[in-house]
């Protein structure tokens, strides 16, 4: 029954997904019944959207229903064709390292778990305790599977082959970019104040080039921590205009919105142009800042056969490299203010330099022939500033 309502219901193509739901008990997840059902639409008081199993018949929990976690709360354990079709999207393969955020009581994470096998590794992150309790004692016939009391959006993340939130965010947050290897996958729903949105699914390429596209519409309970009210304001905009359908890549600093800006946030923007193999930003070495150059970076000004990317003049508006260049150098190895930041705010064209992105996290030490990452920014303004002695006194100590 399973195995067939899975394939049909869902339209799931994948082998793989079919058994693993077909493996996993879901009565071992949801607590013992009568369980209270939820079937929103289908109720004619308004809220009253949950009702009870007449008994606690373990036939009854393999229908695809949301069934309640925590009512009072709106925590339910999802409903199996939607997670059965988006782990057909994900192509989750044995041996992949997995975290899944907002776990809830773990049913979906040992789904995940049968798929990645004993070769795999899965991590169940749960920010509530007593559901974190009940998830390690559900998950102890996975001993691929670990779970962790922890808070998803400001937890350290090792490097993951896949990411899976449960809970709607609005945005993608940085961590969970930075934690995927190349070719790992980012599946967090994108939800509205209204806790409806639609499922994006995320894919590193390279570094810095992301392909995206959304999934079916979906809702979610809030992700706590992964939420912006103008963001969750702009997505529905957004959802009411085209559901998303046109999103096809993301992009993060210092690529700029352009035309193709479905939806921008700080540092990162949906865009409905497709990802490009070039589409990564890379840091110069010694050799490139010798002459005071800027960072190498944006496709638009890469040169065929080339594997340098160059910012020219013609670029950007004037001054414009040297503001790129200086987002990518104005913190320091330890993340701490670089002392010439004081003095490059009394320039007029920079009045918001200091809130310029970080985009620096590769850079390392300084480069030997520069004591220090001031005199790099030093030679980079004189450049673009020319030989100005106004500029000179502002820049030099």
């Amino acid at each position: 029954m399973v195995r067939r309502g899975t394939r049909f219901t869902a339209n799931v193509s994948s082998h793989a997904v079919i058994e693993a739901f077909a493996t996993v008990p879901r009565e071992r997840f949801v607590g013992a019944g009568p369980w209270r059902i939820r079937s929103p639409g289908w109720r004619l008081v308004p809220g009253d959207d949950y009702w009870t199993t007449e008994g606690a018949d373990p036939r009854d929990v393999y229908h695809d229903v949301l069934i309640a976690l925590d009512e009072e709360r709106g925590i339910n354990n999802g409903q199996p064709t939607l997670w059965a079709g988006s782990f057909d999207q994900l192509g989750i393969t044995a041996g992949e390292r997995v975290l899944h955020l907002g776990c809830g009581t773990g049913y979906y994470t040992a789904i995940a778990a049968e798929l990645v096998g004993t070769d795999g590794r899965i991590t169940a992150v749960e920010i509530d305790p007593e559901l974190a309790a009940r998830v390690r004692t559900a998950l102890a016939p996975w001993p691929q599977a670990s779970v962790l009391n922890a808070d998803g959006s400001s937890i350290s993340l090792d490097p993951a082959d896949m990411i899976i939130a449960s809970a709607g965010a609005t945005h993608p947050l940085p961590a969970w970019l930075d934690a995927l290897n190349k070719g790992g996958r980012l599946l967090v729903p994108m939800t509205a104040s209204d806790q409806w949105g639609g499922i994006v699914l995320v894919t590193r390429q390279a570094a810095g080039a992301y392909a995206a596209r959304f999934l079916p519409p979906a809702g979610f309970i809030d992700f706590t921590g992964a939420r912006n009210p103008d963001i969750s304001r702009r997505l529905a905009e957004a959802f009411r205009r085209d559901r998303g359908i046109p999103v096809k890549s993301l992009r993060r600093a210092p690529d700029e919105p352009d035309e193709t800006c479905w939806l921008a946030g700080e540092g990162w923007w949906l865009s409905t142009a497709a990802a490009e193999e070039g589409d990564h930003h890379e840091t110069a070495g010694p050799s490139q800042l010798a002459d005071g150059s800027p960072l190498r970076r944006t496709r638009r000004s890469r040169q065929k056969g080339s594997s340098r990317i160059r910012l020219t003049r013609s670029d950007f508006e004037p001054y414009g490299p040297f503001r790129q260049g200086l987002s990518c150098m104005l913190r320091g190895p330890n993340r701490a203010p670089n002392p010439l930041l004081g003095r490059l705010s009394k320039i007029p064209c920079f009045p918001t330099v200091a809130s310029a992105p970080r985009v620096a996290d590769s850079l390392g030490p300084p480069p030997a022939p520069f004591p220090s990452y001031s005199l790099m920014l030093q030679k980079c303004a004189i450049r673009y500033f020319g030989p100005s002695p106004a500029v000179r006194a502002l820049l030099l100590p």
